[in-house]
């Protein structure tokens, strides 16, 4: 019996000498991402102002078009339309497809077209359409009018538009 107590002394020594040496050390791990702002634009559909017999006697103004845009997050952002690729005389024209004859049109950010959709700018300007980004599309509505008392040879006549959005 004498042995026994020795044996349990030395077995009880080791086990807390083995636990008094072990110590902790700790670091600090960083965890980034990169989120890049995101976004897309486009024109659908086309803004088609339809047919007219003889001359353009009365406005044409009852047809509309959308930009679908989409932002990610809360991201500001600005959308302008260009002249377009027949701009001239402070008017945006759609120009015949075989003779050198031009059709005023306008485009318009409200109902009542008093609001000339125009090119956006560093920071926008009165007129370009102002908005938000939430992850989804949104869409912004351009109004068309085509002005009244043009006379004009029959044909077709169309015009190339650049949508710009600044985010």
């Amino acid at each position: 019996m004498n042995l026994v107590k020795p044996c349990l002394l030395a077995v009880a020594l080791l086990g807390v000498s083995s636990a008094a040496s072990a110590a902790t050390a700790t670091a600090n791990m960083t965890v980034q991402l990169t989120v890049v702002n995101d976004c897309s634009i486009a024109a659908i559909p086309t803004l088609n102002f339809g047919s007219v017999t003889g001359s353009i006697a009365t406005p044409i103004n009852t047809l509309t078009t959308t930009l679908t845009v989409k932002c990610n997050g809360s991201v500001p952002y600005h959308v302008g339309l260009g002249n377009g690729n027949n701009y001239s005389g402070g008017s945006r024209r759609m120009k015949h497809s075989t003779d050198a004859q031009f059709v005023n049109y306008g485009l318009y950010t409200d109902t009542a077209r008093t609001s000339n959709f125009g090119a956006t700018a560093a920071g926008g300007t009165a007129n370009d359409v102002d908005m938000t980004g939430t992850g989804s599309d949104q869409t912004i509505t351009v109004y068309g009018l085509v002005p009244a008392t043009q006379n004009v040879p029959g044909g077709s006549y169309s015009d190339t538009v650049l949508a710009t959005m600044e985010y």
